[in-house]
């Protein structure tokens, strides 16, 4: 295993592009949340109009100083966004480590006996498809919390036993939950490198970003899906949209749904690009901003 390689701090990001220009917003006051992304506010209206930050990222930035960010952090709960986001970056090209294309269709079926969809379809010069499902990534966990959780090996399912990056089982020790396997894509060629993070992310701030917050079967399933289109010849990426700034990884959520969990460390064996870049919420210019990538942990 290799040393433990430094992972971006909140300063060491790019510098922003912009994404995605707000409307309107609007100011409230958070009285009461019930769930996540279920709360009383209250608007709170100027003699000029409503302005400032909305009702939703109010709430949303509760939860981020809930997550154990030392200085709270601005994020974007509308999941459907992140496909917009996404758009944006593939338009723009920001993301080298896709490779060359021209051209990028949106809300693809897949057709044959699936009823599914894959959110972008990119062509390659030389007409080779890439298939990139897009996730919104709003939940963050301390370093140290996701540790904890992910020490018992779940993420490999009910074996008791952790995978690495590359697909191999090896039995759980002490240094298992401080040093995850860290998959760091090339920018040129995606390749993947094989690193000890956990130290890493603590120095960069603590937090992973992690998902899903909740069990998806649907998740499960674009995963799977994702591993077929490989499997029959095709280039198939996970983009993981971070709609927060405050995190140095990002590492599925597998105490809250192992079987994704072992469903994207199928994928990643099978050859499927693990990919996670950053959004920073600027509520103060009505903007979403492009910071780059960071490390995927399996």
């Amino acid at each position: 295993m290799a040393a433990a390689a430094a992972l971006p701090a909140r300063d060491q990001l790019q510098e922003r592009v912009l994404l995605y220009q707000y409307g309107e917003l609007l100011q409230g006051m958070l009285h009461k949340r019930y769930k996540r992304f279920l709360a009383d506010i209250e608007q709170q209206l100027t003699d000029q109009a409503s302005a400032a930050a909305s009702p939703a990222a109010a709430a949303a930035a509760a939860a981020a100083g809930e997550a154990g960010s030392q200085r709270g952090t601005w994020v974007g709960v509308h999941s459907a966004l992140a496909n917009k986001l996404a758009a944006a970056m593939l338009k723009q090209q920001l993301l080298p480590q896709l490779g060359q294309y021209s051209s990028v269709q949106p809300e693809v079926k897949l057709g044959g006996s699936s009823s599914s969809r894959v959110d972008f379809l990119l062509t390659r010069p030389d007409g080779g498809k890439v298939y990139v499902e897009v996730k919104s990534v709003t939940m963050a966990m301390s370093q140290q919390q996701w540790s904890s959780s992910s020490s018992g090996g779940s993420a490999a399912g009910s074996s008791g036993k952790k995978r690495s990056a590359g697909g191999r089982k090896k039995a759980p020790s002490k240094q298992a939950a401080a040093a995850p396997q860290q998959l760091a894509a090339d920018s040129a060629t995606a390749t993947v490198g094989v690193a000890a993070a956990g130290a890493a992310a603590a120095a960069a701030g603590g937090l992973v970003a992690v998902f899903p917050d909740a069990v998806s079967v649907r998740a499960q399933r674009h995963v799977q899906d994702l591993a077929q289109l490989k499997a029959a010849g095709h280039n198939a990426v996970c983009l993981f949209v971070l709609q927060r700034d405050d995190c140095g990884c990002f590492a599925p959520a597998a105490h809250i749904d192992p079987a994704y969990a072992a469903a994207l460390q199928a994928a990643h064996a099978a050859g499927v690009q693990m990919l996670a870049v950053v959004c920073e919420q600027d509520p103060d210019a009505g903007a979403i901003w492009f910071r780059g990538s960071v490390p995927v942990l399996l």
